[in-house]
């Protein structure tokens, strides 16, 4: 149901601007540049603080946290001592962050199996838990940035995987991590342009209007044309930092979930051309040019860059008012409700009811009183999904090029209902054999007679290689990376442990890698919705129309084709 979908939303509110005015400096983390180490570390520590305790759990629960506390200011001696930030250093002070609330959850799984505690009450427990270290976890990612913020991006679109009360707080990562100063912001830009600001703006919001992994925006008008832009800059050392954490979450898939070590080693050798501004200037023309020929500007809008002014560190392109896809659905069916109603329903979706007001039997009246209209809202996030996937659809079949990138903090809802698209960082480009080779496999996912057989073969067709070539895990592995997840009531990160089992994957072609990553966030926004999304279905006819280009291209260079569904 939509109510199901709410718990992330609202997410996005509005921010009060300042023009050409400092910030008080917090850049958080072991990146060398300012504090907010400190308080992350007392607040992730204080994981053990608050919530229940009883006899020797309380007793373990302190020694714990004074081993903690020990290890952290060890750490933060380190990081103080060594402002350089070796990669080991900023490893090890993650760990010591995390720990205790790892260490929380053994403790709360301890102490249900020693006191034998019924499955309903284990649950509850669980998630009040959930609910009380999910923002902790939340301010060490804040804290540390980087590569954590990137992951956290694509778990908060997995509701699936995560909790609610870990999505909920991971949401805001999709455009609202802890910003840069504006010095050092200001600096960057000034840099870039070799000229001071004034030389090209009227104005520069120094209030960013959102920030994530690899940089923030801020909103601008330009001097000559008096146009408003945005200027996103790049966080500084933040190629580094990406290195060094897409190393450390190489080696905990690896330990955690073996089956995603290949997929993340791939996306660590190439995340170098999500630090190309100049080269995201030109994916921005070349996709909004084939976007504006297929759809118009009246259903899709994508930035139009500023060449002139970009660089390889900063961006300056077209400003796109309007909220995010998720914020726009949080004030929909706020009206709908009303704002307590609401208020309500997202803290029963999230599942943290228990630390404030249920909801209500007259709220359930109102929300059913509210149905036609709710309806209408949920009629309009399906259209605008399924627009969405055609979109990616036309960009990965069709024209060979798309954004691998597309979470929900890159999807605005702007004037007259238009869906902005936005960040194509992280654009990839496949060759003919390898569209035809994606074209193939996803007709043959959305064909309810193709066996399992003839799936696999065409996935290892692409380049996907096991140790002992399981039919079973090419057939699997392909529909939940391309199709939708398995229909058995277990969570994919259960299903991914069980095809751990079956063989030990070796290697699969990075440009497939994210496309498939395309079709995992579309399904993710789909269940943030409460709108089931089968990615293979929705992009049969663009698969169609992308084969039949690679099939024609190859009659007019080599003869008559082979059976291109075959």
């Amino acid at each position: 149901m939509l109510g199901l979908s709410i718990r992330a939303a609202g997410v996005n509110g509005p921010r009060a601007r300042a023009h050409w005015r400092p910030r008080a400096p917090h850049v958080g983390g072991v990146d060398g540049r300012g504090g907010g180490g400190g308080r992350c570390t007392r607040y992730a520590l204080g994981a053990f603080d608050d919530g229940d305790s009883d006899g020797g759990r309380g007793a373990r629960a302190e020694r714990l946290r004074a081993l903690a506390l020990g290890s952290a200011c060890a750490g933060a001696a380190v990081v103080a001592a060594d402002r350089a930030v070796l990669p080991a250093i900023r490893i090890v002070y993650v760990w010591i962050l995390i720990s205790p609330v790892l260490a929380a959850y053994a403790l709360e799984l301890a102490s249900a199996r020693a006191r034998r505690l019924p499955a309903a009450e284990r649950a509850r427990r669980l998630g009040r838990l959930h609910a009380r270290l999910a923002p902790r976890v939340l301010a060490v990612i804040n804290c540390v940035q980087g590569g954590y913020v990137k992951v956290g991006q694509v778990f908060s679109n997995r509701r699936d995987v995560l909790p609610p009360a870990y999505v909920s707080e991971l949401s805001t990562l999709q455009d609202r991590v802890t910003p840069r100063p504006w010095r050092q912001v200001r600096r960057t830009i000034e840099r870039s342009l070799r000229a001071p600001l004034a030389a090209h703006f009227s104005n520069v919001d120094a209030e960013p209007i959102g920030c994530a992994s690899v940089a923030q925006v801020h909103r601008a008008t330009l001097a000559s044309t008096r146009e408003l832009v945005v200027i996103k800059v790049q966080h500084a050392r933040a190629r580094r930092l990406f290195a060094i954490d897409l190393a450390n979450i190489e080696l905990l898939a690896k330990l955690v979930l073996p089956p995603l070590a290949p997929v993340v080693s791939e996306i660590r050798s190439r995340q170098a051309t999500e630090f190309d501004f100049a080269r995201e200037a030109r994916s921005l023309d070349t996709i909004g040019a084939s976007m504006r020929a297929r759809f118009g500007e009246s259903r899709l809008v994508v930035p139009r860059p500023i060449g002139a002014l970009s660089s390889e560190r900063v961006l300056v392109m077209q400003y796109l008012p309007g909220p995010t896809l998720a914020a726009q659905l949080a004030a929909d069916v706020r009206g709908a409700v009303g704002e307590r109603v609401f208020a309500r329903w997202s803290a029963a979706a999230r599942g943290d009811a228990d630390d404030g007001p249920a909801l209500r039997a007259v709220d359930r009246v109102r929300i059913a009183a509210a149905a036609p209209h709710l309806w209408r809202i949920r009629r309009v996030v399906r259209a605008r999904l399924l627009l969405l996937g055609a979109a990616h659809g036309e960009q990965i079949f069709v024209d060979g090029r798309f954004n691998g990138d597309p979470h929900g903090g890159n999807v605005l809802v702007t004037t007259r209902g238009r869906l902005g698209l936005i960040d194509y960082g992280q654009v990839r480009e496949l060759t003919v054999e390898q569209r035809a080779n994606l074209c193939r496999l996803v007709l043959a996912l959305s064909d309810p007679h193709a066996s399992a057989a003839h799936v696999a073969s065409l996935f290892r067709a692409m380049g996907f290689r096991s140790r002992d070539g399981s039919e079973e895990l090419a057939a699997r592995l392909a529909r939940i990376m391309y199709d939708a997840d398995e229909a058995c009531g277990r969570p994919p990160s259960a299903v991914l442990r069980e095809l751990a089992g079956l063989d030990a994957i070796q290697s699969f072609p990075l440009e497939y890698v994210m496309a498939a990553r395309v079709s995992l966030l579309l399904r993710g926004l789909g269940l943030a919705f409460g709108v089931r999304v089968q990615t293979a279905r929705l992009w049969r006819p663009y698969a169609e129309r992308g084969l039949r280009q690679v099939v024609m291209a190859q009659a007019q260079g080599q003869g008559a084709p082979s059976n291109p569904l075959r």
